[in-house]
């Protein structure tokens, strides 16, 4: 972060995209489903995205971007809740219904 000299504002520097970066490729999920994320593009011709729960939503944290169609963007770093994106649902089906509920109320 840095303060604007004149308005005393702090705003965020590149330095934060530097940490970001960083995460995102030291991140054994994102690692590991690398080779899926190819796999599941080039055999449906679509998009794919990887997602993982943060509280109530669903972070994006990769993508593999296909040219055949017009493509859905979805920027890594997004964040959606739970409920509205299909990994999130997919997520929710695999908890107990007390904790879903739980989380929904």
């Amino acid at each position: 972060m840095a303060k604007h000299p004149q308005t005393r504002r702090f705003r965020l520097t590149p330095k934060v995209m530097e940490i970001g970066y960083n995460y995102l490729s030291a991140d054994a999920l994102i690692q590991v489903a690398s080779p899926y994320l190819s796999q599941l593009a080039n055999a449906s011709g679509e998009s794919a995205n990887l997602t993982e729960p943060v509280g109530l939503e669903m972070v994006y944290v990769a993508q593999l971007m296909t040219s055949k169609y017009i493509p859905v963007l979805t920027p890594v770093g997004m964040r959606i809740p739970m409920y509205c994106t299909s990994s999130g649902r997919a997520y929710l089906s695999t908890l107990p219904d007390e904790q879903v509920m739980a989380m929904l109320e």
